[in-house]
């Protein structure tokens, strides 16, 4: 389910969520007369008004070629973040220990440094909105861990998730080759026509270790 999330980021396929239109059961059909007494007159009743004609119609079916809504999975993390880091353009939660260093230059504004320094780091950089695409951008990161640049669709379902931070629709990106493991949150700002990059990467097992707490701190950031 992932065309509209790729949409919504800048490029094709990612996850698309189908609904199902249900029906009820119809009224079912009255029972007979009672018989009129005959030691009763009979009584003539008057018809019941006309109900007026319905103005509502059933549900019409989606169009085949409308957009269809991604579904957007939960981030969860058991990771407590004890501190938080307040930048002019978003605000997000550290574990107990992270710090933040500033950037080297004006598109990696930052990078947010775990407790053991020698662990890796996440580097938060920024691009124009019309950064490219997903789709482009996963070739280029895929090469960066040691696999294929093309990926099929069964590898982008994979490697691609639909989250939702800081209320927008994003994508975390989970890739792991010969060359090392990446995580990258992709996080799209249209109201100031910018992208947000939240990307960890470093050997296998040391990205695995800190899985957590990279989750815990992208799911708690909250743009301006």
């Amino acid at each position: 389910m992932m065309r509209e999330t790729m949409r919504v980021l800048g490029a094709a396929a990612l996850v698309a969520a189908m609904t199902a239109v249900g029906c009820g059961k119809g009224d079912a059909p009255g029972g007979a007369a009672k018989p009129t007494s005959p030691s009763a007159p009979a009584v003539t009743e008057a018809a019941p008004d006309k109900p007026a004609e319905s103005t509502t119609t059933a549900a019409e079916a989606p169009s085949p070629d409308a957009p269809l809504e991604p579904t957007y999975t939960e981030l969860k993390s058991s990771v407590e973040l004890t501190t938080s880091w307040d930048h002019e353009a978003m605000t997000l939660g550290l574990p107990a220990g992270w710090t933040v260093a500033k950037g080297e230059n004006r598109l990696r504004i930052a990078s947010i440094v775990p407790e053991n320094p020698e662990m890796p780091q996440i580097a938060v950089s920024k691009l124009g909105i019309d950064y490219g695409g997903l789709e482009a951008n996963l070739a280029l990161w895929r090469s960066q861990v040691g696999i294929g640049t093309k990926a099929s669709p069964e590898e982008m379902a994979k490697e691609i998730t639909a989250v939702k931070v800081s209320d927008r629709p994003s994508a975390l990106v989970d890739i792991a080759g010969p060359q090392g493991r990446m995580l990258l949150l992709v996080l799209p700002d249209e109201t100031n026509s910018r992208t947000w990059f939240f990307k960890m990467s470093g050997h296998n097992e040391h990205v695995a270790q800190l899985h957590d707490a990279f989750i815990a701190i992208v799911k708690s950031i909250k743009l301006k």
